[in-house]
């Protein structure tokens, strides 16, 4: 299980929000904590996304992961 939070940072009305998600995996007893921050990302959907890939390749489940989505 892996324990985060989300979050966007506006900049400007002229420009897209900032993406934020910061998290720990696993949730009990971490291993691995990350900071995702995507200029002008719109949304924090995809800072958690690329996240998600990141905890899916430091645990070894991209593939297993991969599969997962496309079904």
């Amino acid at each position: 299980m892996i324990a985060g939070k989300t979050g966007t940072a506006q900049e400007s009305a002229q420009k897209p929000d900032h993406a934020l998600f910061v998290g720990y995996a696993p949730a009990q007893e971490p291993e691995i904590a990350i900071a995702v921050r995507i200029v002008n990302g719109y949304g924090s959907s995809y800072a958690t996304a690329a996240g998600r890939d990141i905890f899916d390749v430091y645990f070894g489940d991209l593939d297993e992961q991969s599969e997962k989505r496309e079904n």
